[in-house]
């Protein structure tokens, strides 16, 4: 066999390209680049140094521009808030502090949560001395909200250079927009690994418009079954009037479940109470009938769901059987459809 009507593998591919695997798995399903074999799937290296070579020229200009998102290290800002100038400069001002100084993003987030609570009247800082130190608050209105932050902070770990966490506290003067804690974690994640996972972030514009199709006063529960930081969760308990207690979410991010958990009690602060919204894999986990499986209790018991699933990401072929047999190429926004 000729050298380059050799077999290489997707993996092989994608590096050779410089694109993840689930990017080289959906050009081949788009027809940009004809598959050698499908099962596994396989490209001759004539086939991978051709589509090189018209990336490299210009000829796949909208290829070029999703492989570039795959490989940017790019803080982005959602456009909504584009007219938003001083929410906008604290976001920067911030992302910037904490890239200089290589500050862990869980923890900045941590922080963020706390200042928003403060801001909130959840709680009052009492000591000024450390931040992270769980004897720094007190009277704290909810018992929902403290076991939150505790156990937060307990998942966290050592925590080194408490004084630049301190001064990110306070950066944080502005609540605008009713996702600040979802806002700046887009904003600190970079631009190519949500493009790997297949996770962008949803437009308040489109959430709110697609829920009200959906406005039945018949409905008591409501399901995200990716629900990334909660903004469809926050939504759906308004505008189709459910109780928070009725609002249920899932993610495989276990970072921004903990940011939709802490958005949706700062969402109804009149509620005491514990969020249902869990990390887990709502294509593999959900409700398996295991005697410690937190959803069991959903089956027959959600009234409405509604998400904005990944779309770009890829699963292996060990969960297709348990969707339509016509889906065939492992993408998860297709599998959520």
């Amino acid at each position: 066999m000729a050298a380059n009507m050799k077999q290489i593998s997707v993996s092989h591919a994608a590096k050779m390209v410089g694109v993840s695997t689930a990017t080289m798995r959906n050009w081949a399903r788009a027809g940009h680049i004809a598959p050698a074999r499908a099962r596994p799937l396989a490209f001759t290296e004539m086939a991978v140094l051709s589509l090189k070579t018209q990336l490299g020229s210009g000829s796949l200009q909208k290829l070029k521009t999703r492989a570039n998102k795959v490989r940017s290290e790019e803080n982005i800002l959602p456009g909504e808030y584009a007219s938003n100038s001083d929410l906008i400069e604290n976001i920067k001002s911030l992302i910037k502090f904490v890239k200089q100084n290589q500050l862990r993003m869980d923890a900045v987030l941590y922080v963020a949560a706390l200042r928003l609570l403060v801001i909130d009247g959840e709680m009052i800082r009492t000591s000024e001395t450390d931040l992270f130190d769980a004897d720094s608050y007190a009277a704290w209105r909810r018992d929902s909200t403290r076991v939150e932050i505790e156990q937060w902070r307990n998942c966290l770990g050592e925590i080194k250079n408490n004084n630049l966490y301190s001064k990110c506290y306070e950066f944080i003067t502005l609540t605008d927009g009713d996702d600040y804690l979802g806002l700046l974690y887009q904003c600190l994640s970079v631009e190519g690994g949500k493009s790997e996972g297949g996770a962008y972030y949803t437009p308040s514009k489109i959430v709110e418009d697609s829920l009200r199709h959906c406005i039945n006063p018949a409905y008591k529960s409501f399901l995200d079954p990716c629900c990334g930081t909660g903004k469809y969760l926050i939504y759906a308990a308004k505008l189709l009037q459910i109780k928070p207690e009725n609002i249920y979410g899932f993610d495989i991010d276990a970072l921004a479940v903990k940011l939709a958990r802490i958005n949706l009690l700062r969402a109804f602060k009149h509620h005491d109470f514990s969020p249902h919204i869990h990390c887990l894999n709502a294509l593999e986990n959900l409700a398996t009938g295991e005697i410690f499986c937190v959803t069991n209790e959903l089956l027959g018991a959600i009234d409405i769901v509604a998400t904005n699933p990944p779309w770009g990401a890829y699963k292996n072929g060990g969960v297709l059987p348990q969707f339509s047999p016509q889906i065939k190429s492992g993408e998860t926004f297709s599998m959520f459809l």
